[in-house]
C-alpha cells in the first residue's frame, strides 16, 4: 500500500539539510564567502561551529519524527 507524501515535511527537511551544508567547512558557501570578505578564515570557523552543531542535532529529530514538522501546518489549515 502506498503512503502519502507530505510535501511540507520534505521541504522542511530539505531546508534544514541545505542550511547545514551551506555552513559546513569543507564546501560551505556562506563560510567561504564570509572568510574571503573579512580575511579571517579560522575565526569564522570557530564562530560557526556551535551553530553547525546545533543545526546538525536539530536535523535528526525533524527528519525522524514527522509530527515535529507537520503539526503546525496541519493545525493552521483547519
Amino acid at each position: 500500500m502506498a503512503t502519502r507524501i507530505d510535501y511540507v515535511r520534505i521541504d522542511i527537511i530539505f531546508i534544514d539539510n541545505i542550511e547545514v551544508v551551506y555552513l559546513a567547512p569543507p564546501v560551505g558557501l556562506s563560510l567561504l564567502m564570509s572568510s574571503y570578505r573579512f580575511h579571517k578564515a579560522v575565526a569564522l570557523l570557530r564562530a560557526t561551529l556551535p551553530v553547525i552543531s546545533v543545526l546538525s542535532v536539530a536535523v535528526l529529530p525533524t527528519t525522524s519524527i514527522p509530527e515535529l514538522t507537520t503539526a503546525l501546518p496541519h493545525w493552521l489549515s483547519r
